[in-house]
């Protein structure tokens, strides 16, 4: 038979009545060793267990000792703000230092006062201090552990999660319902608007028919059409925006929209800092969504202006176009090669050091200050230059300035010819076909009917829907062509459209809108629409319109 070894506590002496000494003693058998040792394994494991919980919810761990005020930091709670696991002292004072300044006062009273005030549970969120210098969201969740004799409490622990990305989709989310909101607002003035110019538009060029070529009252009648055609691309530019107009890519002159930008910058711009433009007028074109455009010029110019706050300070916008051959390349990381324009935006700001460099082209990243910037805004311009297919070099040196150069391609330089005048609509081919107009803007219902009866149609006009609805009915061959408005009260334009059709289904019909979210081009047509026309229009383009809709419907039996 195998020995075994017995065991025994230490001995504990007493002194009797005697005097004598007794030495008490108790062994400690293989099987009760044996369960010490099972209970020990099963705590290991248990503590394994909740490091691999604490790991896989991404939890940090802390405890506060409330006597001394020591404050333990588990070494995922360190990481998770890059920190290493001995480079924080373990106090309440490290993490008071890496609350946001904003917040502290606030963060503490909630924390302490809950602890204080009797609850055996906390749960807050608020912001730290990453070793990179941004700022971390944290929930933080702790519960009293221990309590004296009196209730107070004598030791609290708990977790942090960092919930960053949680609260960039919050935001994103309160973002996307303000952007529905601006442009549920955006279509309605879009609408009104649209209107108002199609009237300014419209009988700016009928008076231009009763003047004189070269005439004083002429050109100035010219700048009002160029005002009014301005205020048009506005329009767009916000619905574009808000979301409500589908990006419309086109052959532009770059140096158009920058110049279009900096006049609006222009008026935020503080006294401190000065703009120096180097804008090559006779840049060559390229193709593109001028809103694209707007959103990089707009977005490079705050941040090199934010990067001058409270200084003086210059910002450069230069454009020009630039050739890059294969040895111009051979030096760069883009390997893209050909004809670019490049637009260079410079500050004489604090600069970039290299390793924010490297990454401030990441969505959600920023350096400002907690509460000013989202990290969006360079990270839109790096997408809209790469679905171009054009690149971006940063210069930046610390405490000289940093310049963003973009490089979009280029089309081909056109051989310049001399900009001819619009027509004087003089050679417009006339009509006599009858024409119904149906439009609630007396405005607009004025200015078709003007123009069509001048060049020689039968004209009816009207503002209710339903009296052309009436006039249809009750004779549908009377008309050889409709042009109705979309945005009606009783009837809409579609719906107009839809009854004319079931009565005269070969009835041409154009429909007019100035903004419709009810209707797009592609469901006009689908209806039997054969135009969808969006406000506003120049009456040349419209009496073409009109004349081609006619003349395709003469090709076909009625």
């Amino acid at each position: 038979m195998t020995n075994q070894k017995t065991l025994k506590t230490p001995h504990i002496s007493l002194d009797d009545n005697d005097g004598r000494g007794v030495s008490i003693g108790r062994d400690i058998t293989p099987l009760e060793e044996a369960e010490r040792k099972t209970a020990q394994l099963l705590l290991e494991k248990s503590e394994q267990r909740l490091q691999l919980a604490l790991e896989g919810a991404d939890l940090g761990m802390w405890d506060w000792d409330l006597q001394t005020n020591d404050l333990y930091f588990s070494p995922r709670y360190l990481s998770m703000l890059g920190y290493g696991p001995t480079e924080l002292p373990h106090t309440a004072a490290t993490w008071e230092n890496l609350l946001h300044p904003e917040e502290k006062k606030s963060v503490k009273r909630q924390l302490l006062g809950a602890i204080f005030q009797g609850s055996d549970s906390v749960r807050i969120e608020f912001s730290m201090r990453a070793k990179d210098g941004n700022y971390r969201w944290i929930l933080g969740q702790g519960k009293v552990v221990e309590r004296a004799q009196d209730g107070s409490p004598l030791r609290v622990s708990g977790t942090h999660l960092d919930i960053t990305k949680l609260k960039n989709l919050e935001t994103q989310l309160v973002q996307s319902q303000k952007m529905e909101a601006i442009g549920t607002l955006a279509g309605g003035i879009a609408h009104d608007f649209n209107n108002i110019l199609t009237s300014i538009l419209g009988f700016s060029e009928l008076a231009q028919l009763a003047l004189a070529d070269g005439s004083s009252a002429e050109k100035e009648i010219d700048q009002v059409i160029i005002s009014a055609k301005r205020a048009a691309e506005l329009v767009q530019q916000i619905l574009t925006f808000s979301r409500k107009e589908p990006k419309k890519v086109r052959r532009l002159k770059p140096h158009l929209i920058v110049k279009e930008t900096l006049k609006m910058l222009h008026s935020s711009l503080p006294a401190t800092i000065k703009i120096e433009e180097d804008i090559d007028i006779e840049c060559v074109e390229i193709k593109a969504d001028p809103t694209h455009l707007h959103q990089i010029v707009m977005n490079l110019c705050t941040n090199a202006l934010q990067s001058m706050q409270e200084q003086k300070g210059v910002l450069q916008v230069k454009l020009e176009h630039r050739e890059i051959t294969a040895q111009d390349n051979a030096e760069q990381s883009h390997k893209k090669i050909g004809s670019f324009i490049v637009l260079s935006i410079s500050d004489t700001g604090s600069g970039i050091n290299q390793a924010t460099i490297t990454r401030i082209f990441e969505p959600y990243f920023t350096t400002k200050e907690f509460g000013k910037g989202t990290g969006l805004g360079l990270s839109v311009v790096h997408g809209i230059v790469e679905s171009y297919n054009g690149f971006i070099k940063v210069e930046s040196k610390l405490g000289q300035g940093t310049t963003f150069h973009i490089y979009l391609p280029s089309l081909k330089k056109n051989s310049v010819t001399p900009q001819q005048k619009e027509s004087r609509f003089d050679n417009l081919a006339p009509g006599s076909e009858r024409i119904l107009i149906v439009d609630d803007e007396e405005a607009i219902l004025n200015l078709h009917e003007t123009l069509l009866t001048r060049l020689g149609y039968e004209v009816t006009a009207t503002t209710s829907s339903q009296e052309a609805l009436a006039l249809i009915t009750a004779n549908p061959n009377q008309f050889d062509l409709i042009i109705t408005d979309q945005s009606m009260p009783n009837i809409s334009g579609a719906e107009l459209a839809s009854e004319t059709l079931k009565i005269r289904s070969t009835m041409p019909i154009i429909l007019c809108t100035g903004y419709s979210s009810v209707i797009s081009e592609n469901d006009a047509l689908a209806i039997g629409i054969k135009k969808y026309v969006e406000k506003p229009v120049s009456i040349k383009d419209l009496a073409e319109i009109v004349r081609q809709i006619l003349d395709e419907s003469l090709i076909k039996p009625s």
